[in-house]
């Protein structure tokens, strides 16, 4: 049994558990009482019971979500841990408290009850809109984890006690770096960003905060993350760069920033000799041409105090497709059998394992993916009306070759992914590698009958 001070990885799941369950029971009483408030009132078929279990699920979510991050927190300060081994799970069972907390308050039944109509729907993108906020939240919290000593034991043991450890606040700055770019280089820095995400490194990339973005001010937002809220900013220099009037603002927040403070700031990548007013000839730089963006990432892990090994050899970012359809072949041993497919809120990061040379194991695991479930008796994509009328409620999915399978991600988006060959090299093949025609429908629709397909799937 370990001690108190000492917790192993069973203990922090353990100690996952029963957050879990400790909602669970918190959100059915909630559920209990509105429920018979509001049948006393005769308003137990409306929408006004539907907002407030929502609300207790939004509530009871915060609070878990809270505890998780705090519970992981502590662990970082155990010597010895795999730390990576706990963030994982963590972020796995974070996850698992929307269905728990949807299951306790029995939503569904409720919103069977109301009938049909739009309140169930906008009560269910409510509740479903709880899942994109894990990942900016763990995302958020690594970084006030750099801060944290490795020798810190003031906080209380999670394992010892069902109260939640002491909440440290958070770093000052939200972000360990910022990329600032022009468009003609998006590609790169792209992939670059991609890596440092990987590395669970807290980077400002655009393409990873449309959500938060979006109705904001996009000058004064800009200037307060380029001038104050990132430990440093990776400016991407070229012609373009110094031309266009968005990167200048950026440039000049960067500027005004690195004039104030006397250590390093801006890091310099160039990607051509451009001039760049304000910014001194002696900065020392790096030359885009000498760095693959997952070498370029690793230098700037090194700047932020993380080394190239920490963490995971698997922490990095799987290959991807960035098309709506298509047909790839991919090693299915290597990446830990991830795959991406599609891009932006219609990603979907898929993730096989190894069954046959006839059939393979598709699972839910990835962030990005909702449920997964098989079109069963669809031959082909046009055979499919409707595909959220299938069964999504297992993690694992067994697909055989010409077999269909239905995703549905974190956003609502469908992908059907058909799997056309099978290679095991524990059957004879020289590599694993999987074969799939796969297509996304762009708008929320259900029907892969009206999406075109492009005549080379046919």
């Amino acid at each position: 049994m370990a001690s108190d001070a000492h917790p192993t990885i069973n203990d922090f799941l353990s100690r996952l558990y029963t957050i879990r369950d400790d909602l669970a029971v918190r959100a059915s009483k909630k559920a209990k009482a509105i429920a018979a408030q509001n049948s006393a009132r005769g308003l137990l078929r409306s929408g006004a019971t539907l907002k407030a279990l929502a609300e207790v699920i939004e509530n009871e979510f915060e609070a878990g979500l809270a505890d998780v991050l705090a519970s992981l927190r502590y662990m970082k300060s155990v010597p010895g841990l795999d730390y990576q081994a706990c963030r994982e799970q963590a972020f796995l069972r974070a996850r698992d408290l929307v269905p728990v907390l949807r299951g306790a308050c029995e939503l569904d039944k409720f919103i069977e009850m109301v009938g049909s109509g739009k309140a169930g729907e906008v009560i269910n993108n409510r509740v479903e809109a709880l899942f994109p906020k894990i990942e900016y939240r763990f995302r958020q919290f690594d970084v006030g984890l750099d801060g944290l000593s490795a020798t810190e034991t003031s906080v209380p043991s999670p394992v010892a006690s069902t109260v939640a450890p002491d909440r440290k606040p958070r770093g000052e700055r939200r972000f360990q770096v910022a990329l600032s770019f022009a468009g003609e280089q998006r590609e790169y820095v792209r992939e670059v960003a991609k890596f440092l995400s990987a590395k669970h490194i807290a980077v400002f990339y655009d393409e990873f905060e449309t959500n938060t973005l979006w109705g904001k001010d996009g000058a004064e937002h800009f200037h307060h993350v380029y001038s104050q809220d990132t430990q440093y900013v990776v400016m991407f220099i070229s012609e373009e760069y110094v031309a266009k009037a968005w990167t200048r603002h950026e440039r000049r927040a960067a500027i005004s920033r690195q004039m104030k403070d006397a250590g390093e700031y801006i890091l310099p990548v160039r990607f051509d000799n451009s001039d760049v007013p304000g910014l001194s000839d002696a900065l020392q730089y790096l030359h885009a041409d000498s760095y693959t963006p997952a070498a370029l990432a690793s230098e700037i892990a090194k700047k932020v105090g993380i080394r190239p090994t920490s963490g995971k050899a698997s922490d990095t970012p799987a290959p991807a497709s960035g098309a709506m359809s298509g047909e790839v072949t991919f090693d299915y041993g290597a990446f830990n059998g991830r795959y991406v497919i599609g891009t932006g809120a219609m990603e979907f990061e898929t993730r096989w394992s190894k069954a046959s040379d006839t059939s393979i194991y598709l699972v839910n695991d990835p962030p990005s993916i909702h449920g997964i479930a098989l079109a069963r008796g669809a031959a082909g994509f046009e055979q499919i009306t409707d595909a959220s009328a299938f069964d999504f409620t297992s993690r694992v999915r067994t697909v055989r070759i010409g077999e269909i399978a239905i995703l549905c991600n974190v956003n609502g988006f469908y992908a059907g992914v058909q799997v056309l060959e099978i290679q095991d090299d524990s059957r004879g093949a020289s590599s694993d590698a999987l074969t799939i025609r796969y297509v996304i429908l762009p708008g929320g629709q259900k029907d892969f009958t009206t999406q075109v397909i492009d005549a080379s799937l046919d």
